[in-house]
């Protein structure tokens, strides 16, 4: 540097240009590489709670005190996109002239058939598949029905959109406490209350129910009926296969009571 820069003159123009040349690229605006956009959108839709139920009329019987109405015909179905558990209750009303209320317990009884029959009759005088309650397997590997019982309250756990028809009977009560005669002509009716939770979510059970899994007794493998698309867990006929079927979407289930019993239901 000594060598190169004996010139002061030389020096001082030197430094100057390299001040000037800063002042200059101080001023500038460099272009840079760049990359940019947008990856395509992911669509996460929320799963749905649609749960309903119908109660068919048949109004072509007639009751009497103490005597049962057998063979009444239901339905309840999950429209949604969720697995639901839904407690389903029935509810007998009756006019004797003095408009519709709810039914005292000592003048009528309605009560689900737990043993069913595997049909009815519907309003229109056809005959409808009842499913018996039990633990029901689809034959498309995905959609089961399982039905229990907890305090008198039918509790159905669905997985798919199939209409299931149960049964129930009326019981008008004779005797001392029951109907006199100004029930006479009395028109008795029956809806069905229901409240559904999610299936999978051992909270949502408790939080909706006031109830634990274990606490409904379920009517696994009580029944040896076969009805069209659906069989028993137990069933022999391709159950196996349908087991192993749906063994496979086990994985995706969430931990929960209900999946460790369906677990141990199917063997898998």
């Amino acid at each position: 540097m000594k060598a190169l820069f004996k010139n002061k003159k030389l020096m001082t123009g030197a430094i100057a240009t390299m001040i000037g040349v800063t002042i200059l690229l101080a001023g500038l605006t460099l272009a840079w590489f760049t990359s940019s956009g947008s990856t395509a959108t992911n669509n996460v839709t929320m799963g749905s709670l649609d749960v309903t139920a119908t109660v068919h009329n048949y109004n072509a019987i007639l009751a009497q005190p103490g005597i049962d109405v057998p063979d009444q015909l239901a339905s309840v179905q999950n429209l949604g996109t969720l697995p639901a558990l839904a407690k389903l209750t029935l509810v007998a009303e009756i006019d004797n002239g003095n408009g519709w209320h709810t039914a005292d317990p000592n003048l009528v009884e309605v009560a689900f058939q737990i043993e069913g029959s595997t049909w009815a009759v519907d309003e229109d005088g056809a005959k409808v598949n009842v499913h018996p309650m039990g633990n029901w397997f689809h034959e498309n590997g995905e959609s089961f029905y399982m039905w229990g019982v907890n305090d008198g309250d039918i509790y159905v756990g669905m997985q798919g959109g199939d209409r299931l028809h149960f049964a129930y009977t009326i019981t008008p009560k004779g005797g001392p406490t029951g109907m006199g005669n100004e029930y006479q002509g009395a028109q008795i009716r029956v809806r069905v209350d229901w409240e559904a939770t999610q299936l999978w979510a051992d909270g949502a059970i408790f939080d909706t129910f006031g109830i634990e899994w274990d606490d409904i007794d379920w009517f696994a493998d009580l029944y040896d009926v076969f009805l069209p698309d659906l069989v028993l867990f137990s069933l022999p006929i391709g159950g196996p296969n349908y087991a192993v079927r749906y063994a496979e979407t086990l994985e995706n289930m969430p931990e929960s009571s209900f999946k460790s019993y369906l677990v141990k239901i199917i063997g898998a």
